[in-house]
């Protein structure tokens, strides 16, 4: 049975899990990937990794979203899916763009990765809004017992 929830509630799920949990997972796959392949001499392919960051983000941003528009759809009652997917662009703009921020200031931000975030930011908003449904569009979409 679907929960009735909050809009923002529902947006705070769905970043947490498409925007910090996923990418997570899948980065420390990647990096201990990386370990193997590069060894102790990983430092040497930090302009390797930095570049790839580029098409890394978007895409652990785009199938983080998938996984969690699939939970989201199943679990709450969704009435509108455009101010879902907006709230938590702005989540992941205000925390993911906040650190990139402090990083900067700090000396240790990379140009690359920065454009690599604003890349998963623009796939993560068109991700979240494509397969984020409203409750209602999904049981109109879904065959009813006495259709084929």
């Amino acid at each position: 049975m679907k929960k009735n929830s909050a809009s923002w509630n529902i947006a705070a799920t769905h970043w947490l899990t498409s925007g910090f949990v996923v990418p997570l997972i899948l980065s420390f796959v990647i990096i201990f990937i990386l370990k193997i392949i590069f060894g102790k001499d990983i430092e040497s392919g930090a302009t390797l990794i930095a570049f790839a960051s580029i098409i890394y983000l978007p895409v652990v941003y785009w199938l983080g979203v998938m996984y969690s528009a699939r939970y989201v759809n199943k679990k709450y009652f969704i009435e509108s899916s455009n101010e879902i997917a907006k709230l938590a662009t702005i989540y992941l703009i205000i925390v993911g763009g906040g650190l990139r921020l402090l990083q900067t200031i700090n000396g240790s931000g990379l140009i690359m990765d920065n454009i690599g975030f604003i890349l998963a930011v623009i796939v993560f908003y068109i991700a979240s809004k494509k397969y984020i449904k409203n409750s209602n569009e999904q049981s109109s979409t879904t065959p009813t017992s006495g259709s084929l």
